[in-house]
This record gives C-alpha cells, structure tokens and sequence, in this order.
C-alpha cells in the first residue's frame, strides 16, 4: 500500500518546505496544501503536489481571521473529499488547524509555532483570559491537541506553554535551522548584486533589517540608533519589509533628515541572498508576545551566513538567550539604545572584536542544521 501523506501550512517557506522535502523522502505520494510556497533557497521537490488554498492576510486582525477562517474550511473539504486516505502533518497557520483531530480519525502530528489562545491575550487583542473566545479555545485544544499523534514545537518556553494542553502528552522542542543555500556571504563584494541594484557603496558598513515591519516589530529603535549615528557617514542602516510601520519609517527618515537610512521594500529571492551577503551587522526584532515563545528565522540565516546580531526585544527572551549565550551578538531594550550605538562602534572599529562575533555565529549554525527536519518524520513515524 502506498504511503501518502499531507502537509498544511497557509504560508509556506523554507523551513516547511525543508519539512515537506524530509518526508517526501519517506512517502510516495506527498500532497502541500498552501496559500503561498515562498522557498529561498531549496526548491520544493517536485514529486510533491502543491494544493492552493487562500493566502494568509496581514493586512490587518480582520483579514487575518478571515483568511484563517477560509483557510479551515477548505483544508477540511480538501481532507473529507479529495485526500482521505492521507496521513496528515500541520504547521500552526491558520491556527484554527489544531481541531482537526475533533473532526478527522486519522494519524496527524502537529508542529506547533504560535500558542493559542494565549497569544491573543499577550498581543491585546482579546483583554484577559476570562474572555468567552479564550475559555472556548482552550477547552477545544485541551480536547483536540491530546488526539494527536505528536505535538512538537521550537523552544522550550513554548513547550511548557502547550503541555497545559496536552496534559501528559510529552512536547517534544526541535530547534530551528537556516536555509541551506546560505553560502552567499562568500560572495565578493564587488559581484555583489545588491549594491549593484540600489547604487550602494560596497566600502560602506551595512546594517540590515530585512522582515515584516509589523506593529509588535520595534524597528523604530533601529531609526533612533541611526539617528544617534547620524555624523558617521562610513555606516548604513537598511531597513527592507513591509508592514503596518512602513509608512512611519518613511516619515521619520525624511522628517529626520536620516540620510544614513534607507527603506526598501522586500526583496526578491535572488536579490535577498545578496542582501545578506552585503549586510555586516543582522538585526533582528522580538515583540513581547512571542518573546519567551519563539525566536525569528531569520536569526539562524544571520548566524549561516557569519554575522554579528543585534536584536531589539526582552533580554530574557529566547531570542536574547540564544545571541548571547552562543557569542553572536547583543540585545537591547529600547532604554538601552547609547549601549547598542557603542557595540557598533565596537564592531566597526575593532576587527578582532567583529571576527569574534562573527566566528560564533557560524560555529553557533552548525547546531542548527537542516538535518533537524528529519526529526518530525521521525516523531510522525514512530
């Protein structure tokens, strides 16, 4: 009998698709279901069929329900009538995924990167846990989440948070990992096609922030620093996203006369790889709802590609736990921002100091491999 299987992520990206390739290794017919596939470096493999359902809405919190709501349903018809034979494997996006085993008696496993309902409460978006959609929520995931085959998750934090649903049910915590093709910061800089498409200076310091420009993001710190550091003319501040600050981080380099700052809107895959090739310092940011929960992609693709890391966020978040135990960068509170100018500094001047940085963050990479996108096979077949 064939082995088949089906995979549901409504944004897929290079984790997933890392995912999705593991298991097409082990089963012979693999089936994504996905609002968008947005691979970076690995392609998806083309034994798997790709099933459009409704692209996730940022937009703002109505379109992301109800991208989330059409996203249930027509993952739910996909399983009732065209993939009922599948084993099923989900990613947390729609959410609303989780009480599949309510309605489905078939073999899943759930990899868990948002914790709801919580995370409705610590982003304000309902006002306490006392609220008739948190209770209702939470009861149908203390049902549902114990009738998966496994639940696993990324980080210790979270795993704690989701075994108040699962009760007994160990929560396994599998770390993340960069985008294999991450090997472009060997690039020269002058092939580089980033400074070639934007005009840029390649004997200038570049510190980028590439992502979603959200409102929980607190790039902002990152304009307040470049208006510290407005004098030196030898570093660039690069913000590239969209998002609901964009508009604020054009304003505030304008009004600000912030000639050391550029916006730039996301940049296609080939032109990304560049980027991070020409970016000296990576930034990452951390909102205070995910803060002990989670820790940004883009931080390990930093890390492969040999960068010191700023991050802006909670110093005991993961985030921060994981810069500053491995050596690879520092992180900062938006009352610590003279502390964060004075550590460019440092790196900028001192080469043995930015080697430092540098050289632990590719050793820290090597802990996290692609090889990690094996485990969930391996939780899911056993």
């Amino acid at each position: 009998m064939k082995k088949k299987i089906v995979l549901v992520n409504q944004h897929t990206a290079y984790l997933f698709i890392d995912i999705t390739n593991a298991f097409a290794k082990h089963y012979d017919e693999v089936v994504l279901i996905a609002g968008v596939v947005h691979p970076l470096g690995n392609e998806l493999n083309p034994k798997v069929k790709v099933q459009p359902i409704v692209p996730y809405n940022l937009k703002n919190i109505f379109t992301r329900v109800l991208s989330w709501i059409i996203g249930f349903i027509q993952v739910s018809w996909y399983l009732s009538f065209r993939y009922r034979a599948h084993e099923v494997f989900l990613y947390s996006n729609p959410p609303l995924l989780s009480f599949l085993p309510l309605f489905f008696k078939r073999k899943m496993s759930h990899l868990i990167v948002d914790v709801y309902p919580d995370i409705f409460v610590t982003s304000g978006i309902l006002k306490s846990k006392k609220s008739i959609v948190f209770r209702i929520w939470r009861l149908l995931n203390k049902k549902a989440l114990k009738k998966f085959h496994s639940v696993s998750t990324i980080t210790d934090a979270m795993a704690c948070r989701i075994q108040q649903y699962t009760e007994d049910k160990v929560v396994p915590v599998v770390n993340l990992w960069a985008d294999e093709s991450i090997g472009n910061h060997k690039i020269s800089r002058s092939q580089n096609i980033f400074f070639k498409t934007h005009h840029l200076n390649p004997s200038k310091t570049y510190i980028i922030y590439s992502g979603n420009l959200g409102a929980g993001h607190d790039v902002q710190y990152l304009l307040e620093v470049a208006a510290q550091m407005r004098d030196n003319e030898n570093i660039i501040f690069i913000i590239a996203g969209e998002g609901f600050k964009k508009q604020m981080i054009k304003n505030t380099i304008v009004e600000f006369k912030l000639d050391n700052c550029i916006w730039m809107p996301y940049q296609e895959k080939e032109i990304f790889k560049h980027m991070l090739a020409a970016t000296d310092i990576g930034v990452v940011t951390i909102d205070e709802p995910n803060a002990y929960v989670s820790i940004p992609s883009k931080t390990f693709n930093i890390m492969a590609a040999g960068k010191p890391i700023i991050c802006f966020g909670k110093k005991d978040s993961e985030l921060g736990k994981l810069v500053v135990e491995n050596g690879t960068g520092e992180i900062y509170a938006g009352e610590d921002l003279k502390e964060c100018v004075a550590f460019i500094e440092n790196l900028t001047n001192n080469q043995d100091t930015y080697e430092y940085f540098s050289n632990n963050s590719l050793q820290a990479s090597k802990k996290y491999s692609l090889a990690n996108a094996e485990k969930f096979v391996l939780m899911h077949t056993n």
